[in-house]
């Protein structure tokens, strides 16, 4: 993340849509850490701060899934191709 962003790549939380910036951005796991251990590129997804905090250990919801759908895939295009986590 902090390599695209070091790129001028603006990133946006996959949650929220808010922007990301060094001071207000954390790696979310989709599926939390708590309920399976897998830091597997998929899994790890850009947040802003709050957003993070807020969803916690939680799985999110179906709704909150589709919603971020379109945001998630632009990220791992992003990701995969720059060979970040």
């Amino acid at each position: 993340m902090a390599q695209l962003q070091s790129q001028g790549v603006a990133l946006r939380c996959v949650w929220s849509d808010r922007p990301l910036r060094p001071g207000n951005a954390d790696i979310d796991h989709c599926f939390p850490w708590s309920a399976w251990s897998c830091d597997d590129l998929w899994n790890l997804l850009p947040s802003h701060h709050k957003i993070n905090r807020q969803k916690s250990d939680r799985l999110p919801t179906a709704d909150m899934l589709e919603l971020a759908r379109e945001p998630i895939q632009e990220w791992w295009s992003l990701a995969y191709q720059q060979g970040e986590t």
